[in-house]
């Protein structure tokens, strides 16, 4: 390779965007409130984590993707009523069901942040697709508690949906660091067919993280 073309390389590694390839890995933590497809309101709330990378690192506009799991509470209900029995006739029984839903989510997130200060607030948009298994489980028991199995059911279902994500927060960094905390608040448009017909919720979420940068 001749001195020109070093002297080129340097030239363009020394360019602004050069650093736009920097890289940072953010973690995160925190509450979400989201109609799962139980369609219990005891269960549309629980936690979330995300997960993601950016590039831009230090730099006022960034792109990264990311990965988020939503894990809702359970919802459970016990009823006493009467029962055909494995071995003929009817007799009283005990039906207890536990729903729980799971989301996983990936998205691409734009975030708009300015650069070199020590507390950095930022703007965030982002589209992504949404996963939601629910898992369904049903004992049904006899009056002297043995389980009724012909009565009893075990599954898991799955439903996709869309997502549309706006939010703000704030990225507290010591100068010359490369760890970074963060507070955040977004709104999810959520766009599904739970129920067999197109619907649209907000599901909002607060969560705190920390950053690396790579």
């Amino acid at each position: 390779m001749s001195c020109r073309h070093l002297v080129v390389l340097a030239l363009v590694g020394g360019m602004p965007w050069a650093s736009a390839a920097a890289q940072e890995l953010g973690l995160a933590v925190g509450y979400t409130s989201m109609p799962g497809r139980i369609g219990d309101a005891r269960s549309d709330h629980g936690v979330v984590a995300r997960v993601g990378v950016s590039i831009g690192a230090g730099r006022f506009l960034r792109l990264g993707l990311e990965g988020a799991a939503e894990q809702l509470n359970r919802a459970t209900s016990s009823a006493l009523t009467t029962c055909v029995l494995p071995g003929g006739g009817t007799g009283p029984c005990t039906v207890e069901e536990e729903d729980r839903d799971l989301g996983l989510s990936f998205s691409g997130v734009v975030r708009v942040q300015p650069p070199g200060r020590a507390v950095r607030p930022y703007a965030l948009l982002g589209v992504g697709l949404l996963s939601v298994r629910t898992r369904i489980r049903q004992e049904t028991r006899d009056a002297a508690g043995n389980l009724l199995s012909n009565l009893s059911i075990e599954g898991t279902f799955t439903d996709g949906a869309l997502q549309g994500h706006g939010g703000v927060g704030a990225e507290f960094r010591p100068a010359g660091t490369r760890v970074g905390f963060t507070v955040e608040g977004r709104l999810t448009w959520l766009v599904h067919n739970y129920s067999g017909g197109l619907q649209a919720n907000w599901n909002p979420s607060l969560a705190a993280g920390v950053r690396f940068r790579l």
